[in-house]
C-alpha cells in the first residue's frame, strides 16, 4: 500500500510543478540583466557554426526571496542581420561553458529570419528546458550559415519556490 501511496505523492507534485509553470510570472531579460529592458541581447554567429558565447545569467543572477529555481521560457527575436535560419543554444551549469556542453548541459531552438533587420511579426519562440538553479551560470551562442551574422534577443524566465534539477 505504501508504494502506491508514494507513487499517488510524486504524481500530486509532477502536478503541483506543471500548474506552476502554466500559471506564473514571467520576467523579461535583455542585455545587462535588465528586466523589462528595451536593449536585447546580441548573440553572433561563427561560419556555419557556433559562434562565441554571451553570458546571460551569471551566477551572482538572482531574484525573489523565495525563489530557487528558474526556467527559459521564451526567446523574443528583435533584430537580425542574416535572412536565414538562426540556431541559439542555451547552456547552463556552475563551470565552464566548454564543460556544461561536453556534459550535454543545453538546449536549442531555431528561429528563422525571413529578413535582414526587424522581424516582420514579433512572435515569442518557446524553449524548452530543464528548471535551473540559481547559482547555475547561463550562456547562449547562435549558429548561421553567414558569418558573423547578429541575432538581438529578449529571454523571457519563469521562477520557481524550489529547486531545479
Amino acid at each position: 500500500m505504501q508504494v502506491i501511496l508514494d507513487g499517488q505523492d510524486i504524481v500530486l507534485r509532477e502536478m503541483e510543478i506543471i500548474d506552476h509553470h502554466l500559471h506564473n510570472y514571467e520576467h523579461w531579460y535583455g542585455a545587462g540583466t535588465t528586466e523589462d529592458s528595451f536593449t536585447g541581447f546580441t548573440i553572433i554567429s561563427g561560419n556555419g557554426i557556433y559562434g562565441a558565447e554571451v553570458e546571460i545569467f551569471s551566477s551572482a543572477f538572482t531574484m525573489g526571496a523565495n525563489d530557487k529555481s528558474f526556467d527559459f521560457h521564451h526567446i523574443l527575436p528583435l533584430t537580425a542581420t542574416a535572412a536565414s535560419l538562426y540556431y541559439i543554444r542555451i547552456i547552463w551549469g556552475t563551470g565552464t561553458v566548454g564543460d556544461a556542453e561536453t556534459a550535454g548541459q543545453f538546449t536549442s531552438v531555431p528561429i528563422n529570419s525571413i529578413g535582414a533587420g526587424a522581424f516582420a511579426e514579433v512572435v515569442p519562440y518557446d524553449v524548452i528546458n530543464t528548471r535551473l538553479n540559481f547559482g547555475d551560470t547561463v550562456w547562449m551562442k547562435c549558429k548561421n550559415i553567414t558569418n558573423l551574422a547578429e541575432l538581438v534577443i529578449l529571454v523571457g524566465v519563469h521562477t520557481y519556490p524550489y529547486a531545479g534539477v
